[in-house]
This record gives C-alpha cells, sequence and structure tokens, in this order.
C-alpha cells in the first residue's frame, strides 16, 4: 500500500452491500449471508463504518449501539489487506470515537482458535467475562466473551502508537473526529 492512498472512513448503507458480502466470503468461515448483512445494515441499532482506500471497501466494523453501550458484531479486512495495520487503526478509531460519543462498555465474542483477533483485542484492554458454549454454528466451537471498558479516554495517538502504517496514521486519524454519529 502506498501511503500517499486516499483512506476514507464511512458509515456503511445498502450500497455497501455487495462489498461487505465479498469480504466476509474471503476472511470468515462462517460469513453472514446476503440478508443477514442487509438486515444489520437497515437495522436503526447499527453503527457500522467502512475502511474505504481509493473508493474500494477493504475493512468494515458492524455493530449495535444500545445507550452507552457497543456490541461489536463482525470486524473483517479484506484478505488483500491484512496484516498491513487497517483493522488496527479500525479498531482504534472505532473505540476512539465510541467513547466521545458517550459509549463507556464495547461488548464482542471471539473465536478462541482466531489468534490474530485475540491478540489485537487484548492489545486494546478486551477482558474476558464469559465463555459460550458451542457459539459457533460451523464446527460448535466455544467463544470467548469479551468487555472493554472506557471509563477514562485514552487519546487517539495513544491508541495508535504501535501501529506500523506510517504515513497513513497521518491521513487515517483525523478521519475519526465524526467517527460515530452522535444518537
Amino acid at each position: 500500500m502506498e501511503s500517499s492512498a486516499q483512506i476514507v472512513v464511512t458509515d456503511l448503507n445498502l450500497d455497501s452491500l455487495s462489498a461487505v458480502e465479498e469480504i466476509e466470503s474471503q476472511v470468515h468461515r462462517n460469513p453472514w449471508s446476503r440478508q443477514a448483512i442487509s438486515l444489520h445494515l437497515e437495522s436503526p441499532i447499527s453503527v457500522s463504518r467502512g475502511v474505504f482506500l481509493q473508493d474500494k471497501l477493504v475493512a468494515y466494523i458492524l455493530g449495535q449501539h444500545f445507550d452507552n453501550e457497543y456490541h461489536v458484531l463482525n470486524v473483517a479486512v479484506s484478505k488483500d489487506f491484512q496484516r498491513k495495520g487497517l483493522g488496527n487503526l479500525l479498531l482504534g478509531g472505532s473505540i476512539h470515537s465510541l467513547w466521545a460519543n458517550g459509549v463507556r462498555k464495547v461488548f464482542l465474542e471471539v473465536r478462541p482458535s482466531n489468534e490474530k483477533a485475540l491478540g489485537l483485542y487484548r492489545k486494546y484492554g478486551f477482558k474476558t467475562i464469559a465463555v459460550r458454549k458451542r457459539y459457533y454454528q460451523d464446527n460448535l466451537e466455544d467463544a470467548l466473551v469479551f468487555i472493554l471498558e472506557l471509563e477514562e479516554r485514552v487519546p487517539f495517538q495513544e491508541i495508535m502508537s504501535n501501529t506500523h502504517v506510517g504515513a497513513y496514521q497521518d491521513n487515517f486519524s483525523h478521519k475519526f473526529d465524526l467517527f460515530w454519529p452522535k444518537r
């Protein structure tokens, strides 16, 4: 990736349906169906954002916002853009913006076998609070339930200090000022 590439973070809507579906099928063992993605994007409690590089969706976070809580349902980075720091930037920017918009608890489920995701979530301070037995339908793997409590503000630059995307960080970080719509 060139550091001069234009990165845009924006709300996902039904116009992004095919691109989300394509990434889903690339990266998940049990991808969401087109109908599930569509229903999620149309939901009034959906707060879902995409990272676009040169007008192509390359990463997204799908979630639901309830009062002062956010439930991460799905995070994905296109195979061609993995291990380049975009997932890190997306999650870090999301955490910063969620905090700025009054969210104080972030929840998610993750497979114990997903070592990349576990490392990323733990890096940001997520803690295991429960295990959902036989949660995943494709292989009946358990799910770890994680929580991140956002009691104190962590500045965006501090959150991003461990990324390895170089000049992308400067081009990307200011985009999160309006990352989440006010409720």
